[in-house]
């Protein structure tokens, strides 16, 4: 069997085997074009379009929003509120007065402290001071005291809380870890 080449093949062929040839070059030289620059590009486009809508969007709400006749007002609402809060943060909040309010507010609402301790050194850097506690007391008693921890002043978070009830005399031992902020 003798080697041709291209040119001898395409002499071999006769007038409608080239125009087969050609028609099928041409189809796949076009498939190739769709698949490898038309489609990527019409995807690209539609992502475009769908950022620019996205875009658009946002635009349109934040120009309503500067549009609105109240919003200095609710800006400033803001701002009032934004400084009240800060106000509520002590700027220096010791360990040994927590502690002190801690017990006077848990003989005041009935539950007896039956453990206190800090988590870490007390430093005039930190601004987060976590104390270690555990209670009991009656359910009501409990529930108050807690309601103080939240509503007394500074701001105050509890967490690590389990609550345990002893059904014989009806109290409830509870720990947590409560921490007291600072400005």
């Amino acid at each position: 069997m003798k080697k041709l080449g291209v040119l001898e093949f395409l002499r071999g062929l006769n007038e409608e085997q080239r125009s087969l040839l050609g028609f099928g070059s041409v189809l796949v030289l076009l498939l190739a074009l769709m698949f490898f620059v038309f489609i990527p590009l019409v995807e690209e486009a539609l992502l475009v379009r769908d950022r620019v809508v996205n875009l658009s969007d946002r635009l349109e709400a934040y120009e309503e929003l500067a549009h609105r006749e109240y919003y200095a007002q609710f800006a400033q609402e803001q701002k009032i509120k934004l400084a009240t809060l800060e106000k509520r943060l002590p700027k220096n909040l010791r360990q040994s007065d927590l502690m002190e309010e801690l017990y006077a507010a848990a003989d005041g609402c009935g539950v007896k402290l039956t453990a206190m301790k800090s988590r870490r050194k007390e430093s005039s850097q930190k601004q987060e001071l976590p104390l270690e506690i555990e209670c009991r007391g009656s359910y009501e008693e409990v529930l108050k005291f807690l309601s103080y921890v939240e509503k007394g002043g500074g701001f105050k978070k509890i967490r690590e809380f389990t609550a345990r009830g002893d059904e014989d005399n009806g109290s409830l031992a509870v720990s947590m870890v409560l921490c007291a902020y600072k400005n």
